[in-house]
């Protein structure tokens, strides 16, 4: 100021005291937080009207909280807006949201709870910035991640079997639609999961057995949230045993039930018992030593298949007879005895039937002769010469009390030629 003219100080807003108001240098005190506002006027008499000028004081509290973003938060698609959360600053300090990374629109970017829109399925990260002037500028991060309601519930793939001396497989889960996460773990057994976070992993270190894995995917606030899904990796020994169905069996009536010998199983390979022909009740399918029970009399074939699941001897079969014999099967009756005169030189034998699964079979004895079918009681016999000719038939009826009986027959061929007396 050129004297005379003067020039004065005044508050405007805010506050402070101003040492000497009419001091172009006046010390100020007792400055407020946040804008204080002074004017500085100077009046040059007659030469025209006082002219004036403003300043601004910015007193930074240096107390004021550092820069907070929120807590992070999760949406489910078709959601793609939010409010953030930000905190607010104090006094001349002044807030600024950025984006890090992904997409998103701010309603206002100096608004600490300002909207934002047109969020990408994924990570949306932004940043709250706060500049507190002298005081310094801090900075933090918050993450809205946006979830897709189209990703996949958990799929761990189907059951897989292998075999001894592998012990390692692939784990094969659904894929993830990002942010989703998906985790494998352990439920039963053993194995080392290479990269438990990966749909499609290694594992390695199996046991011989089953063993058990889930999948689990957490899908964040969708209505798929969070599901789970186990496989079974099942690791067979090749040295297990090819299915045996154990020796043929015979029983006799009244008897009707026997206890199978099927070839034992070294787990996790299994076995199961079927029934062929036949009639009876398998007390338990899955078990080498089950009990068959209900066998009428007759033959009854049943088949002992065993899974060794991925070995080379995967699937085997074999099978067993089960014959049960009637106790009141009749023992063996040749016939009676019969003559001809020659030039006849054949007869039908007429032995009596055995009941099954008895067997009954013609033998020559003595004299000559070709038995049609042994097996037949009424077999046809031809070739027959002139004399005696002894045929025996034998029912063979297991082992029932007349397991094995005999009875002859005499074919006599008379000579057509024989003198008279």
């Amino acid at each position: 100021v050129i004297f005379p003219a003067t020039g004065t100080w005044t508050l405007v807003s805010g506050q402070g005291t101003i040492t000497n108001s009419a001091s172009p240098t006046s010390t100020i005190t007792g400055l407020g937080i946040g804008a204080n506002v002074f004017q500085w006027t100077v009046d040059n008499g007659p030469c025209g009207a006082p002219t004036s000028d403003q300043v601004t004081i910015f007193l930074y509290d240096n107390t004021a909280p550092a820069a907070n973003a929120g807590a992070d938060q999760s949406l489910c698609t078709p959601a793609g807006s939010t409010t953030l959360d930000g905190n607010a600053p104090v006094g001349a300090a002044i807030g600024t949201w950025t984006l890090v990374t992904g997409s998103g629109t701010f309603a206002d970017a100096n608004d600490p709870q300002t909207s934002v829109t047109g969020l990408g399925v994924g990570e949306n990260i932004f940043r709250w910035t706060i500049d507190n002037g002298a005081c310094g500028t801090t900075d933090d991060v918050v993450s809205v991640f946006l979830f897709d309601a189209s990703n996949p519930v958990a799929n761990a793939g189907p059951d897989q079997e292998i075999c001894l001396p592998t012990t390692q497989a692939i784990l094969n889960g659904s894929a993830l639609i990002a942010p989703a996460t998906g985790t494998w773990a352990l439920i039963s057994g053993t194995g080392f999961i290479a990269v438990p976070g990966l749909p499609t992993t290694s594992v390695t270190g199996l046991s011989l057995g089953v063993n058990v894995f889930t999948w689990t995917v957490s899908n964040g606030p969708c209505a798929n949230g969070l599901t789970v899904d186990t496989v079974s990796i099942i690791v067979n020994d090749p040295n297990n045993p090819l299915a045996d169905a154990g020796p043929d069996q015979a029983i006799c009536s009244p008897l009707d039930n026997v206890t199978m010998a099927g070839s034992t199983l070294i787990p996790p390979a299994s076995g199961i018992w079927t029934l062929v022909s036949g009639s009876g009740t398998i007390v338990d399918p899955t078990d080498p030593a089950t009990p068959v029970t209900g066998l009428p009399v007759g033959v009854h074939v049943f088949e002992w298949t065993v899974d060794n699941g991925g070995c080379a001897n995967g699937i085997t079969t074999d099978q067993v007879t089960i014959e049960v014999y009637d106790e009141n099967s009749p023992d063996a009756d040749a016939g009676p005895d019969q003559s001809l005169c020659s030039p006849d030189d054949q007869t039908v034998l007429s032995g009596n039937s055995p009941i099954f699964p008895a067997v009954g079979t013609w033998t020559l004895v003595s004299g000559s002769g070709i038995i049609s079918d042994p097996n037949d009681p009424n077999a046809t016999v031809s070739g027959l010469t002139i004399g005696e000719h002894v045929f025996r038939w034998t029912v063979d009826n297991g082992p029932c009390n007349n397991g094995s009986t005999t009875d002859e027959v005499s074919i006599f061929i008379y000579d057509e030629n024989n003198p008279d007396a």
